[in-house]
């Protein structure tokens, strides 16, 4: 599979490959990932499909019926939805093509949620699994974030991608462990 992300990130953009991030020069101002303006923005010209559509309907059932919905972290951090998805143990992270960073609980009542749900099955720049600790009231910490969906099948570089967007929203990441997936060998 080919991947063809195109990033524009704090005025650089890169050049997303399987192996390496390559830099190049372009800048584009807008509102910033969390909303903010004015600041710079993240433009896709393409993402990570999900791979395994067939499964779509059923899994979005499954989600419904277990009440989980996603949460988009810039707007919905420092509620008690945030609170209580990220003390539930694992989470699942994603950035949609729009760069909004949307999460969900791993495991919902004994079941896995899986990525598709973040997204209704749209195409994603990054998606992965990660653990926080905190609160509103005393913040949020990223303890450990990883690129790994059986679903998307993201490269490993797109770690840095979602760390910049929990950063953006406020989620102290500067101890965060990450993870690294070779979407080549899992399903």
């Amino acid at each position: 599979m080919k991947y063809q992300n195109f990033l524009f990130v704090s005025g650089l953009s890169f050049i997303l490959s399987s192996l390496q991030i390559l830099p190049v020069l372009s800048l584009t101002s807008s509102s910033n990932i969390s909303g903010a303006s004015p600041a710079r923005q993240w433009n896709w010209v393409s993402s990570f499909p999900n791979q395994l559509s067939s499964r779509l309907q059923a899994e979005l059932a499954d989600a419904k019926k277990l009440g989980v919905k996603p949460l988009n972290v810039q707007t919905q951090i420092k509620t008690a939805a945030f609170d209580s998805v990220i003390s539930a143990g694992t989470i699942k992270w994603a950035i949609d093509e729009a760069g909004n960073l949307l999460i969900i609980p791993k495991n919902v009542k004994g079941s896995e949620i899986y990525h598709s749900v973040l997204t209704n099955g749209a195409p994603v720049a990054a998606a992965g699994e990660a653990e926080m600790a905190g609160d509103k009231t005393n913040g949020y910490f990223l303890l450990m974030i990883s690129n790994y969906s059986g679903h998307y099948k993201p490269t490993g570089d797109t770690i840095d991608l979602g760390i910049t967007a929990f950063k953006k929203a406020g989620v102290k990441t500067d101890s965060a462990k990450k993870v690294v997936q070779d979407p080549k060998k899992y399903s």
